[in-house]
């Protein structure tokens, strides 16, 4: 064989066990300090009927994306909290990701990241409620004076 093709071979191989070592030697995504912190509302999660791999993922996932420490446990209890009203573990992972990234970004962290966290899983309770009672009671979502049965100018 050629000299230059051996030698070709040889360093894709030193690359390709490179790459191998460095995917393999990644440090956990959670600490040990962590997943002690979100055992506690996964495994209520999963009671409920969600998928262990799912919830880890999107807590994973928060983790990744700078949500770390307190205010990770935060978002995982936040999270629990949706699911224990009947949301789905997806839907709210999406709305606590979205409200603890946004917290972040605007520099909110410990308590204050934990407050608006909670506080946007209250408003989308809320919300949730007020369309369900609006279906309920047949109502349009209209206020005073905005519809109905009146004329108008002619």
């Amino acid at each position: 064989m050629n000299k230059k093709i051996l030698v070709a071979i040889a360093i894709l191989l030193g690359v390709g066990l490179c790459l191998v070592s460095t995917l393999y030697s990644q440090e956990p995504i959670l600490t040990g300090k962590e997943e002690a912190a979100i055992k506690g509302p996964v495994d209520e999660m999963v009671k409920r009927g969600a998928n262990k791999d799912e919830v880890r993922g999107i807590v994973s996932d928060m983790a990744k994306k700078g949500i770390r420490g307190d205010d990770l446990k935060s978002s995982a209890e936040a999270m629990n909290d949706l699911v224990k009203r009947g949301e789905s573990p997806k839907e709210a992972g999406n709305l606590v990701s979205r409200a603890a990234h946004q917290a972040k970004a605007e520099g909110l962290k410990g308590r204050d990241l934990a407050d608006r966290v909670h506080g946007a899983v209250k408003q989308m309770q809320e919300a949730k409620r007020g369309k369900m009672e609006n279906t309920a009671t047949g109502g349009s979502m209209k206020g005073p004076g905005g519809g109905g049965g009146g004329r108008g100018k002619r």
